[in-house]
């Protein structure tokens, strides 16, 4: 598990590096991923969850290759999806992405498509191994499963009130992540940030720049709305990967910013200012609430290795 979480540092770096081609970038994309409250909460709790915040990102990985028509990207996108079905149900949703992956292929580049098939035909089958479990027991409790998701799906409900659960959750996601810590005018500098976040990217919509990179990051950001009208449930980790759209939002952000300042030292100084921020912040929270245990994902109060460890003793004695 602690290689697993340390590998999304690496990752991150990696994934940076290709989207911006800017090695600053990328160890600032990595950096924040270092210091997250979020990160290091997952990587703390011993759950089926936490293994796919990495395939998660694997998995956008491959839809980038995708956009850009690489060969290797649909089949990275199938092989590691099974293995986020398998860590966390509920992200069967994504199959959305790989549906408008194989549409894209199909009708702008079926060369590739067909290549990918043919070359890579061990990835579409290794993703069958992790989604073979879930076949087996429909098959074993006769499609009990399958029939359930379905009534489950066309019953009549109102979707529109699950909304502001995720608006909730995503608020939560984003300011805990950023300097929650930190007021100014009565007003968290994470919901500064945020203000400030989002006009900068509007802005460079409309300027056309990075326009294809910025929307990759912010459909993968939001992608996790899909899943709220299907249940009634509103969990933190229903949101679980978009920490790293996130982080890669913010530095690109603050990266944009600062190249308004002409001089490189004032640069370097407002780089420092932000992240000194968002690294105090979390830091702040790591310190003050993981002796708690875990503190985002609605595990009850002394539900921590240690306490049962206890409990188990108490029992035996």
């Amino acid at each position: 598990m602690i290689l697993i979480n340390l590998a999304n540092i690496v990752f991150i770096y990696f994934f940076a590096k290709k989207l911006f081609k800017n090695e600053k970038m990328a160890l600032l994309s990595s950096f924040f991923m270092v210091v997250s409250f979020e990160a290091v909460q997952y990587a703390r709790w011993l759950s089926n969850p936490p293994p796919a915040l990495l395939t998660i990102a694997i998995f956008f990985y491959g839809l980038w290759l995708v956009l850009e028509r690489k060969k290797i990207g649909l089949p990275l996108m199938v092989f590691f999806w099974g293995f986020s079905v398998a860590f966390q149900f509920f992200l069967a949703y994504q199959i959305i992405f790989i549906i408008f992956g194989f549409g894209y292929l199909l009708f702008l580049s079926r060369k590739v498509l067909i290549y990918s098939i043919k070359k890579y035909y061990w990835l579409y089958l290794g993703s069958l191994i992790p989604l073979s479990f879930y076949i087996l027991a429909q098959i074993k409790f006769k499609f009990m499963g399958l029939i359930s998701l379905l009534v489950h799906l066309t019953k009549g409900r109102d979707s529109s009130k699950q909304l502001l659960p995720y608006l909730t959750a995503f608020g939560k996601n984003l300011i805990e992540n950023l300097a929650a810590n930190f007021t100014f005018y009565n007003f968290t500098i994470a919901r500064w940030f945020l203000i400030v976040f989002a006009l900068t990217l509007v802005y460079f919509i409309f300027k056309k720049k990075h326009i294809k990179i910025i929307i990759f990051l912010l459909i993968w950001l939001i992608s996790p709305l899909i899943i709220y009208p299907l249940g009634n449930n509103d969990t933190y980790f229903l949101n679980i990967g978009i920490i790293y759209p996130l982080s890669m939002l913010v530095v690109y952000t603050c990266y944009i910013l600062v190249n308004l300042f002409n001089q490189s030292k004032t640069k370097r100084v407002f780089l420092v200012i932000i992240f000194s921020l968002i690294a105090f912040s979390n830091l702040f929270l790591i310190i003050t609430k993981n002796k708690g245990g875990e503190f985002l994902f609605s595990v009850q109060y002394k539900q921590n290795l240690s306490d049962e460890k206890k409990i188990i003793d108490y029992l035996y004695t």
